[in-house]
């Protein structure tokens, strides 16, 4: 899986709505992580189906657009697929933002050293013909 992947399924799971998180006879409170909640969301989705999980492998239509699968059990197993890659994915993803975050700051130090090299060699000329007048 490529980085554009990785952002495309983010993009994917994200959703304005809140998903389900009540089935017949339990429910989950939302964590506020939108790819735990799907896995909660597909368990609750899959009780709220089927009061027998042996019923969970029928086909069934999702019951919300970010579910992948045609049974209930691929709902389930494709939403924690999708939150595995973004975990094995986050020792990179942080390595990248901090190199991004490195690079900027040696851009900012970089060009504050410029501007210290500028104003020396502008304070050079004017002592180098103050210097000359006076002679």
């Amino acid at each position: 899986m490529t980085l554009a992947d990785l952002h495309a399924l983010c993009e994917r799971v994200q959703r304005p709505d809140p998903l389900r998180m009540h089935a017949y006879y339990f429910g989950f409170t939302p964590t506020g992580e939108e790819l735990i909640d799907r896995i909660l969301s597909a368990v609750a989705s899959a009780g709220k189906a089927y009061h027998h999980t042996e019923d969970w492998t029928e086909a069934i239509d999702p019951y919300e657009d970010v579910f992948r699968g045609q049974t209930c059990a691929e709902w389930i197993q494709y939403a924690a697929n999708d939150a595995a890659v973004v975990i094995r994915w986050l020792p990179a993803l942080i390595e990248v933002a901090e190199a991004a975050q490195r690079r900027k700051n040696a851009d900012k130090a970089h060009h504050r050293w410029r501007e210290r090299a500028a104003a020396a060699a502008a304070l050079d000329d004017a002592l180098a013909r103050l210097d000359e007048a006076g002679r």
